[in-house]
């Protein structure tokens, strides 16, 4: 049975935050004096898929959707074979390749910032900073003739401008807590 959601969407975070699947209900409106033309977009780029192939007729209208299988919860999965890596998979399919041990580093800032001007303009330059490396790996894929799977690139910039976020990371500055605890940690 579709779900109906009553979620005010005011940015990518929010429309990422939607969880909907496929045959689910989405109503979408809209405010201001473009209104009408980002309604149709919106809703063409939904029942496109939003980029991702959909089967046979490239069309993701939930008239042609079958029903999903009930998703497993991801914690508490537990695989007693140590030669078994438990994973999600993020897309269905087959990988084959090289295992690469991954170390985490730690990252050790200040929690507290020296002075507001200071924490928002060191926010200010990893922001650029980041969307400049983002442009640089997006013009690499698309050089490597992957200019379809570079898009996911603009929605990485999209989200480096999304107020839900900024806005949460320029209070924790006014309060006096450094940019780069804020950015690393959230």
């Amino acid at each position: 049975m579709p779900k109906i959601a009553d979620n005010r969407l005011r940015s990518l975070v929010s429309l990422l935050g939607l969880g909907s699947r496929l045959g689910d209900e989405i109503r979408v409106q809209a405010s201001g004096p473009d209104a009408e033309e980002a309604i149709i977009q919106l809703s063409q780029a939904i029942r496109n898929g939003l980029g991702e192939a959909c089967g046979k007729a490239q069309s993701c209208a939930a008239t042609n959707a079958t029903p999903l299988p009930e998703e497993q919860p991801l914690l508490g999965q537990t695989n007693d074979d140590p030669n078994t890596l438990s994973g999600v998979a993020a897309s269905p399919g087959l990988a084959i390749g090289q295992v690469f041990q991954l170390v985490e580093e730690t990252f050790e800032f200040a929690e507290q910032g020296t002075d507001v001007t200071t924490e928002q303009q060191q926010l200010s330059d990893a922001i650029e900073k980041a969307k400049q490396q983002l442009q640089t790996l997006k013009a690499d894929v698309i050089s490597h003739g992957s200019s379809e799977q570079a898009a996911i690139f603009d929605a990485h910039r999209e989200r480096l401008n999304d107020p839900e976020l900024t806005n949460c990371t320029a209070e924790k500055i006014t309060q006096g807590k450094s940019a780069l605890i804020n950015t690393v940690n959230g």
